[in-house]
């Protein structure tokens, strides 16, 4: 009888047991998959005079290869993530939700639809992950997953069905994710949420540089058209003049897929500072260095011009990108060219976003105390910042609030990693020059020039020689063509003094 009983209680266990994994397992299986409407976050636009009369209507967004259908809040985000990047251009006269109200078509308009394809293309490692899969998903430790996920956005420009533009844009971003399982899918979806910003912010420059855009809506305006974007003729960027360091050197160092750079070139401000002469062409430059000269593989390299280096865009990748794909033993690579700022009462040093203002330099410009503890939580082995700007407020590449007096700063003073090498334009109560005939900075001229083989030894460029042959250059043609003292500055330690560039 108490083998019955016994028996009875078994069976019952077992029964039970099989019900709850049952339920438990599609909840445990869904848990461990990515969420792929992990869209980036909306943000206001100022107010600015648009660049032409196009009302643009944002009509239909749809995700292709999801599980299940779009949710209308999912919808309505994306949507706004697309209007608020468009706004930012101030392109367009409006960025409109056909959704929100109906088309005035007595106005000149066009209508935009999108696909989005996102996809996760990675796997387990099967050699450690395998008793994860059945029967224990949940307390197996050993499990890695490792791939790319990617965002694919097709976009159509219509006024009517039979004109129409197509534009596309492939982004990715590898993951290497340990002890993968349950709700540990976060680490996948913020690198799919880059790659989702990545992608809308290149279909959005398309757009805006894309003459048959305008042609479309069938608009004239007085846009000035580059190859990077759309400048209004009130705010005119620097000619471009070509030089010798515009001429990619034929050498080429091996191609290092743990080697990433952040290029920053700010030329014209929200704010209408004076502008930063030759910063985008400079920016443009240092990244073609980076990508067909340096070995830093294109997709490992960022580079932010004008209005797409505001204060959340240099926080966004300063503190998330970088430590998202930065690995153990990695490069990084830092240049900016642009408006520097002091802090009158602390003396602390900020860089001058394209939204900055140096009147309220703690709540919009960014400091490079806080860019160098960022650098310092990086698991690089080897890190450097070049700066083509100067932080007095006297003038030159620095500004400063009105009504304050330029300040004597000491670089060495900011707290600095031991793993991170700072070339600087000028010591700290200097100012930074332009190059007006070569249409560079003075800094980044020499520096560019000294990459190309003027400072090279022994068929490579290390950082120690980079520095010997940009010095007494800037030096001498600071004095010479503008009766100025300029010495540019390089903090590191002895072990980075030989760290090889090229």
């Amino acid at each position: 009888m108490n083998r019955l009983k016994l028996g009875s209680v078994s069976n019952s266990f077992k029964r039970l047991f099989m019900l709850a994994m049952f339920i438990l397992m599609p909840i445990v299986l869904s848990s461990c998959s990515v969420k792929f409407t992990s869209f980036p976050q909306p943000f206001e636009v100022s107010k600015t005079e648009p660049a032409s009369d196009v009302n643009l209507y944002i009509d239909s967004i749809n995700i292709k290869g999801l599980s299940s259908a779009i949710s209308d809040q999912e919808r309505k985000k994306i949507k706004e993530v697309f209007i608020s990047h468009l706004k930012n251009t101030h392109f367009f006269k409006s960025v409109l939700d056909t959704s929100m109200g109906n088309i005035d078509s007595k106005e000149r308009y066009l209508i935009m639809d999108v696909l989005l394809l996102p996809k996760d293309e990675g796997g387990f490692n099967w050699k450690i992950s395998w008793p994860a899969i059945y029967p224990m998903p949940l307390y197996w430790p050993l499990q890695t997953k490792k791939g790319d996920v990617s965002v694919t956005i097709d976009c159509t420009l219509y006024r009517d069905k039979d004109n129409k533009i197509n534009l596309s844009s492939y982004k990715s971003n590898k993951y290497e994710v340990t002890f993968y399982g349950f709700f540990r899918t976060k680490p996948i979806e913020e690198k799919l949420e880059i790659s989702y910003e990545d992608a809308i912010q290149d279909i959005v420059r398309q757009i805006v540089n894309d003459k048959k855009v305008l042609a479309l809506a069938d608009v004239s305006t007085n846009i000035t058209y580059s190859t990077e974007k759309v400048v209004p003729p009130k705010t005119p960027s620097s000619p471009i003049i070509k030089s010798d360091v515009d001429e990619l050197p034929l050498t080429k160092a091996k191609a290092n897929k743990n080697a990433y750079a952040i290029v920053i070139g700010i030329e014209q401000y929200r704010q209408k500072l004076p502008a930063a002469d030759y910063a985008v062409h400079d920016a443009q430059t240092v990244t073609e260095y980076l990508t067909k000269v340096m070995g830093y593989p294109e997709e490992n390299v960022v580079t932010l011009l004008n209005e797409r280096a505001t204060n959340v865009d240099l926080a966004k990748y300063f503190e998330k990108w970088l430590s998202n794909n930065v690995e153990k033993g990695g490069s990084v690579f830092i240049y900016y060219s642009g408006h520097g700022a002091p802090n009158p009462k602390t003396g602390d040093a900020y860089l001058v976003p394209y939204d900055g203002d140096p009147t309220f330099f703690n709540e919009t410009d960014y400091s490079l105390k806080r860019l160098y503890e960022q650098l310092g939580k990086l698991e690089a082995k080897e890190i450097v910042v070049a700066l083509d700007s100067c932080f007095s407020g006297g003038g030159g590449k620095s500004v400063i609030a009105k009504g304050a007096r330029p300040l004597v700063m000491n670089m060495k003073t900011e707290a600095i990693p031991p793993k991170v090498a700072v070339l600087s334009a000028a010591s700290g109560e200097q100012i930074s020059s332009t190059y007006d005939e070569k249409g560079h900075g003075l800094f980044t001229y020499f520096m560019l020039k000294g990459l190309k083989g003027e400072a090279e030894t022994n068929g490579s460029v290390e950082i120690g020689n980079l520095f010997e042959y940009i010095k007494p250059q800037v030096e001498r043609v600071a004095r010479k063509e503008y009766n100025n003292e300029q010495t540019p500055q390089l903090i590191a330690p002895k072990e980075l003094v030989g760290m090889r560039l090229r």
